[in-house]
């Protein structure tokens, strides 16, 4: 082959793989309160987020397909959510994490 050729052949796939992204947008909670601050990521991955005052978070660029967001708080259980994430979409999650500490400990 040609290097014309291959070039464009390396654009066109590396366009298809931009084009394999999608969106997750979300809300923390203790069940009735926001959280905020709460780190949220993509299990395997090094990038994350931190939910904002109102504990809403947004991560974009994702890869499609079936995710592992791992969440962590101080003072709160760690939880892992799976998410479907469509090429082109936005998906949206609602997570409530549980306190590490009885209620007594408030």
């Amino acid at each position: 082959m040609n290097r014309p050729v291959l070039f464009l052949l390396f654009c066109f796939s590396v366009q298809l793989n931009c084009l394999a992204q999608g969106s997750v947008r979300g809300r923390i909670s203790d069940g009735t309160e926001p959280l905020s601050f709460v780190h949220i990521g993509i299990s395997g991955q090094k990038t994350g987020v931190f939910s904002d005052d109102q504990g809403y978070f947004f991560l974009d660029k994702v890869p499609a397909g079936t995710l592992t967001l791992h969440c962590s708080y101080v003072g709160y259980q760690s939880k892992e959510i799976p998410v479907m994430v469509r090429s082109g979409e936005e998906s949206f999650v609602s997570i409530s994490m549980d306190r590490s500490f009885p209620n007594s400990m408030r």
